[in-house]
């Protein structure tokens, strides 16, 4: 103990540590108890061995004497100072041990304040977790691995229109795959992703979700389980799908598109499947638009679409190509006769249409072409039923056509000369000639029809119905009226100068011209910044410039009316107009085909037809020209009915410039202006 108690003098860095250790000696009786016993050893060895000291040390009695005097008082002062020692050093020992225990409170107190903290906070993402889970905009599905479902958030319930115990829901219909396999793919420690799709609700919704599934280890050795977030992409399928129809469905008549044509046609193509393509183009469906609106002109194409689609069969495939174009497919319909049946029905689904008190009688042309034998890729085809078609609107419209070697090798021709035109146009290779008009009665010349004239290298010449027809097609014709109307001005001024200022030119108008706008103006601004007599200008016009578009046309023509110039109605006879109808536009002069002329002196009632015709135009005021007259009988009879005007091969040919102005030299003064 002593020995204990000298080592922890000479080491005090340890007393703290040993008492920690003896608790017990700690304790106020065990170490009063321990100082007691010190001081009464102490004392009993003083008693027995002091006086044995003392006299050892003064063997003299009077100092033995004197020295036994201050023994007493001096072991009291060293027992004082072995007590205070003894106590000094407990108490400090207990001050230490009192300040290690406050410290240790202190720590003991922070580490509780942190275990507060840290239970808040555990407390807090508990709360946190729960709420996520509850309210979270996500699907939270937590399961076991053989299939059990634990349990199913809140907003999940709800989205799937859960009404009854999540346990009880079929957990592969509700994460869209086998619950055996992607419990197999979830022990690899990776997140699986699965789609549902779609969730039949009990409100008969569709529900689309994404699955994120993960595998969640217990640590404690606890059963693993299964977290499945899932994401409702709902809308997104749904915008999806928007846009699948918008890429490949016709909005308007809900038809697939080109594009979805054309991929069927690549996929029957890539399978060597045999099909026919049909295109269709209703017959003048810009005239609704016109007269209707683009609003009753998308009622009209709804209406095509759902007359076509009555008869669209079982595979087939009908489709809107743009504007007012249709086409269809039929897979395995290849002999002609099968197309002409087919075919048929298509154009017996149309007849009258009604919309607002208009009756329009609805028809098509078509163009058709059959894999292989038109073609062996979707391009070909198309383009080959494309020529087909635009062979059936120039062969009169309301008919079909099946594609042909010759209509493209016609096609070929028409593009070559179209270039050939452009470069006549670019050199100057056209002409005019000159066909007088006479005085039937003095054979005087009153003035001329100005024609085209196209002459090649070798002397020949490209007749006008081998060229114009193609120009009005490709447009080409604007520039080429225009072009013969300034040769035509110019030839009048200087026919004024040389003396010829009474003689009035012709210039036909093509109807194209007439009903485009921008070609029309510039038919009127070149008139009117020409210094001329307009009233010696005449512009032809045939009647099927205004025939279809009659509103239009009397107004397009009333244009060139108000310049000043003549209007001449031409060729007519060849189509359906009579004078009565031609009395409402501003037409003034009236020139008879040359097919009543050849009917004088051969068919008595043909002659009867003209005899009537020439009085009803003198009636009405109108001026009368004969074309095509070749015999004097022709000549005598129109004179005897009141025609005192024409032209044709009895008198003059259409002349070069050259001739046309000898003739003109050698033509008699007219003696009258009519």
């Amino acid at each position: 103990m002593l020995k204990e108690w000298w080592d922890r003098r000479i080491r005090p860095d340890k007393d703290i540590d040993w008492f920690l250790q003896h608790p017990d000696s700690l304790q106020a009786g065990s170490h009063a108890l321990r100082i007691a016993a010190i001081y009464l050893v102490v004392g009993s060895l003083w008693i027995l061995v002091s006086d044995a000291i003392l006299f050892l040390i003064f063997p003299d009695p009077n100092a033995y004497h004197t020295a036994q005097r201050f023994k007493g008082w001096f072991y009291v002062a060293a027992t004082a100072v072995m007590l205070y020692g003894l106590i000094y050093w407990r108490m400090e020992l207990l001050s230490q041990a009192a300040q290690t225990i406050g410290a240790a409170y202190e720590d003991l107190q922070a580490a509780h304040e942190e275990l507060v903290a840290a239970e808040s906070e555990l407390r807090y993402q508990k709360d946190m977790a729960q709420h996520l889970v509850d309210d979270a905009p996500a699907i939270i599905l937590l399961w076991q691995l053989d299939g059990k479902i634990i349990e199913l958030n809140p907003y999940g319930q709800k989205l799937l229109e859960v009404d009854r115990s999540p346990d009880e829901l079929p957990l592969p219909e509700l994460l869209g795959t086998s619950t055996a396999s992607l419990a197999k793919s979830l022990v690899s420690g990776e997140a699986v992703v699965s789609e549902l799709g779609p969730w039949e609700a009990p409100s008969g919704r569709q529900i689309y979700v994404w699955w994120n599934s993960r595998l969640i280890t217990d640590p404690s050795g606890g059963e693993e389980k299964v977290v499945s977030v899932g994401t409702d992409i709902t809308q997104q399928r749904e915008l999806e799908g928007r846009l699948q129809r918008l890429a490949y469905y016709d909005n308007l008549t809900q038809l697939p598109n080109r594009q979805r044509m054309q991929e069927t046609m690549d996929q029957w193509i890539a399978a060597e499947r045999p099909f026919t393509l049909i295109l269709m183009d209703l017959d003048h469906f810009q005239d609704i638009n016109d007269t209707l609106g683009h609003d009753i002109g998308d009622l009209f194409l709804q209406h095509a679409a759902q007359q076509l689609r009555s008869i669209t069969r079982d595979g087939e495939v009908l489709a809107r190509m743009g504007g007012d174009e249709f086409g269809m497919l039929w897979p395995h319909v290849t002999d002609p006769d099968q197309i002409q049946g087919r075919t048929q029905e298509i154009f017996e689904v149309f007849g009258p249409w009604q919309m607002l008190d208009h009756e329009f009688m609805m028809s098509l042309s078509a163009g058709v072409a059959v894999y292989p034998r038109h073609g062996d890729t979707t391009v070909d085809l198309v383009k080959n039923c494309d020529t087909a078609l635009n062979n059936a609107k120039k062969e009169g419209r309301n008919r079909f056509f099946v594609y042909s070697e010759d209509v493209q090798e016609r096609n070929v021709a028409a593009i070559k000369m179209s270039s050939a035109i452009r470069r006549a146009m670019e050199q100057n290779e056209f002409e005019l000639y000159y066909q007088p008009h006479i005085h039937l009665e003095t054979g005087a010349i009153l003035g001329a029809e100005a024609l085209i004239r196209w002459p090649q290298a070798d002397g020949s010449f490209v007749g006008p119905p081998d060229f114009i027809p193609l120009a009005e097609d490709t447009g080409q014709i604007y520039d080429i009226d225009l072009w013969v109307l300034q040769q035509a001005i110019n030839e009048m001024k200087e026919l004024a100068a040389a003396g010829y200022p009474h003689l009035v030119l012709s210039v036909n108008i093509s109807s194209r011209t007439i009903n485009q706008p921008q070609a029309l103006a510039q038919i009127v601004q070149t008139i009117a910044a020409e210094d001329v007599d307009p009233q010696r200008l005449v512009l032809e016009v045939t009647e099927t410039a205004i025939l279809d578009r009659d509103h239009s046309a009397a107004a397009n023509l009333q244009q060139l009316k108000d310049l000043g110039v003549y209007l001449a109605l031409d060729d007519f006879g060849t189509g359906y107009s009579s004078l009565e109808y031609v009395s409402n536009w501003p037409i003034e002069v009236i020139k008879m085909d040359r097919s009543f002329i050849d009917n004088i002196g051969v068919d008595e009632k043909k002659e009867a037809v003209i005899a009537a015709v020439l009085r009803l135009a003198a009636t009405l005021q109108y001026r009368v020209v004969a074309e095509g007259i070749e015999t004097e009988e022709q000549r005598t009879f129109l004179m005897q009915r009141g025609c005192s005007q024409g032209q044709g091969y009895l008198f003059y040919r259409p002349l070069p410039k050259e001739h046309w102005r000898l003739a003109l030299a050698d033509s008699p003064a007219p003696d009258t202006q009519s």
